[in-house]
Formats: structure tokens, sequence, C-alpha cells
């Protein structure tokens, strides 16, 4: 360490560079498996090792917090990783919490923190270096999916055992739906959807910005490879959130014609749900039990009525207690009394819904302090956006990423494990973009 210290700043400054594009760009390889919590943490650990490189060379300065943006994103996140550490006080698995605590909160944070740093101060050809690992990354889980497709569809079984398929996998359509939800390999289609997210995001606001006909039909082999991957994963709350932040971004694009695209785009979406045999992976309600049926009866009629029947009991605990939780991570649900109980009284494992159960972990300021975060990082995509103009695609994809996101957990609490560390790592790049002197 001490003679990397003596060399000079450009080569520190390189070097840097250079370990920052393996390092992050190893975790987008690393992070997208459903159950591999080695691999999470392995990721982790290489990013708190180069965080501790670039404070140990650099020797930051203590940050001028004259900007807007980065004040909330320190309040926010220190706020909200302290205010996580105190839940281990209150939680009945005091140690357990505070382990939680320390990988799902306080490293992905710091996986924020080094992408942020990375890319405000990386050189243009690392920046499309990294553009084109992150999106080699998908592009591998788009292969293993199809790989494990294509193998039963040939050798005649799958990978895994027929008695462990999701029910109703039992021909080439219904197991292109459920596929994920096979095996532990994949991410599961809960959180799959979230992980399509960002390459969907980043093709739909390339396909707004597409100026030429080569641009316009790159943008659309991508919007279409990725978005019609997202759309087996059959998680509507996700594909709303992509067609709602499309909306938002052909505003402020000032593209209106293609109003037209999302239109025809979503019209065909539904009819090919409503008319088809598809219509069996999208609608899971009874809506008539729901619309006739007394609310005693709703948690008998499906997805979207069992949560509207278990969100106020949750709220109910949440007002009972505004200023303490029951502990950070899930896993306190099953081990506090009341919420067991709770849980038994709603018919639902959890609130569907990412900001009651941040509450119902970690009580109002909680809450508020993560939302203060979100705001510092929704500033950060905005002056992208308007720094760099309607015509640049990847201010245009975060801004997209970040609505989609938060709109499909409005609906869905699926923000841990691999999911939140993707979500952190995704956000903390465009962040980095957005303190760059310079257009990305």
């Amino acid at each position: 360490m001490a003679s990397i210290l003596q060399q000079s700043p450009s080569r520190v400054r390189n070097l840097f560079e250079k370990l920052g594009l393996w390092v992050l760009g190893a975790c987008y390889f690393l992070w997208p498996y459903h159950d591999a919590p080695t691999f999470l943490l392995a990721g982790k650990i290489l990013i708190s090792a180069l965080f501790l490189f670039w404070l140990f060379t650099e020797r930051p300065a203590r940050p001028k917090l004259s900007d807007p943006a980065l004040v909330l994103l320190f309040i926010g996140a220190a706020g909200f990783t302290l205010w996580a550490y105190v839940s281990s006080f209150w939680s009945l698995a005091p140690w357990r919490t505070f382990k939680h605590v320390t990988e799902e909160v306080l490293l992905n944070l710091m996986a924020f923190g080094l992408a942020a740093i990375w890319a405000a101060k990386a050189s243009p050809p690392a920046l499309e270096r990294m553009k084109k690992v992150v999106l080699a990354s998908f592009l591998w889980v788009l292969f293993l999916y199809a790989f494990f497709y294509v193998w039963w569809l040939v050798k005649g079984t799958p990978l895994w055992p027929v008695e462990e398929a999701p029910k109703g996998a039992v021909d080439p359509i219904s197991l292109l739906f459920l596929l994920p939800d096979w095996h532990d390999v994949l991410l599961n289609r809960q959180n799959l959807a979230n992980y399509l997210l960002f390459p969907s995001s980043m093709a739909l606001a390339y396909l707004i910005c597409a100026r030429d006909r080569r641009q316009l039909l790159q943008s659309l082999f991508w919007f279409s490879l990725f978005f019609g991957v997202l759309f087996l994963t059959s998680k509507r709350s996700a594909l709303l959130g992509l067609m709602i932040g499309g909306v938002i971004a052909v505003i402020l694009a000032k593209r209106f014609r293609l109003f037209l695209f999302l239109l025809a785009l979503m019209m065909g979406l539904v009819s090919l749900v409503v008319f088809t045999p598809l219509k069996r992976y999208f609608v899971r309600e009874n809506f008539r039990l729901f619309l006739e049926g007394k609310r005693s009866q709703w948690f008998q009629a499906g997805s979207i009525p069992m949560r509207y029947y278990g969100l106020p009991y949750f709220l109910r605990y949440i007002r009972e207690h505004p200023w303490k939780g029951i502990g950070y991570g899930r896993f306190n649900i099953k081990l506090n009394p009341e919420t067991r109980a709770l849980v038994k009284e709603a018919h639902l494992a959890h609130a569907h819904n990412v900001w009651i159960n941040l509450a119902l972990h970690l009580g109002i300021p909680g809450l508020v302090f993560f939302l203060i975060f979100l705001a510092g990082e929704f500033l950060c995509f905005w002056r992208l956006f308007k720094r760099a103009g309607p015509g640049h695609w990847l201010a245009l994809g975060f801004l997209i990423y970040f609505i989609a996101f938060w709109v499909r957990h409005q609906f869905d609490d699926s923000f841990r494990y691999a999911t939140s560390a993707l979500y952190f790592l995704n956000t903390g790049l465009g962040v980095g973009l957005s303190f760059r002197k310079t257009e990305p």
C-alpha cells in the first residue's frame, strides 16, 4: 500500500479505473442468481476492498455538502443505515438483524457509493467498456434462460426433477413462463422482473432518442429482446411501471409520435392477455368475488384482492408503533409474536408494498430516511437529463428505470438480496454520471 501511495496521482487514478471496471463488472455477473448468497457476498467483499483502496489512495477531503442532491443522498444514506442498525436493539434476533443490516444496507450502499465515484471519475473509454460489460452480463442471463429451455425441449427432460416443477409447467408454453421458478440458478420470476427492468428501460430510452434508421432498428431489437423476456415473467406491476416510465420519457423528450408506439404496444399486450390462452399466466384473480363479495372474502379471490384485504392489518400495526418497527429483515416478521399473529389475520406473509414494509421493519423514521435518499437519486437523474438534453438516451434511461422500479414496488416488495444489490449498483452508476463535468 505504501508503494501505491508513492505513485503519481494519475497512475493511481488509472489503477482505480481498471480495478473498478473489473470489480463492478464482476458483480454484474456474480449477482443475478436466486439462491447463491456466496456469490452475492463475494461481490460485496470485492467492492468493500476496492472502496477501502480508494479511501487510502485518494485520501478524499471532507465533501462540501453544498450540492442539494449530495446533501439528500448523504442524509438519507447515513440516516437509513444508522436507523437500520438501531433496529437491532428492538429486534428479537439482535445479532441476526445486525448481520442482515451489514450485508443488505451497509454493503449495498457501499456498492452504490463505489459505482458513483467510479462513474464520476472514469475516462470516456472506460465508460464505453463498462456499457459493453453490463450489456454482456444481461445477455449472459438471457442465454442461460434460453439454454435451460432448449435443453428441456431437445432432451425431453429438464435438468431438474419433474416433481419439483411449478404447478402447471407441463408443456412448452407453460415452461417458457414458469422456468425461473423451477430451480435456484436464475432469479425467480419475481426478481427476474426487477432485474430486467434496467436493460428494458435503457433500450426503451434508446428507442425514444433514436434519430436515424440504423439507431431505430438497433433500439427496436434490444427493446424487443429484453422486454420480451420481461413479458415472460408475467409480472404486471413491472410491465405497468415500464409503460408509465416510457410515457413520461416520451413527454420529457418531446417525441410525441412515439405515444402511438407505446399505445399500440399496450393495446397489443392487453389483447394478447385477454383473448388468448396466455390469460392464465397474467390473470390470477376472481374479480367477481372481489367486486360482489364481502370484504371478508377478498383473501379468497386471488392476488390483488388478497393484498387489499391484508394491507389494513399492517397499516394498523404501523399506526400503533410509528417510531420503531420490528427490526430490519423479513425474518423478524416470523420471530415477533405480534406480527406472526398479524400474518394469520391478514392472510399475507408480508405487506406487498415496499414503503409499508419499510415502515413495518424500521418505523416511520426509517422510511423517511430512505425516501430522502431516493429524492437525492431522482434529483441526480433529473440533473443528468437536463444537462445532457433529450437526445442522450443514458440520462433518459435512468429516469425511466427509477420510475418503473418504484412503480413496480408499490405492488410488491422483493427489494432484497440480489434485487436490492443490483438496484444500488445500477443507480450508483447513474448518480456518478450526473456529477461529471462533461456529458457521459
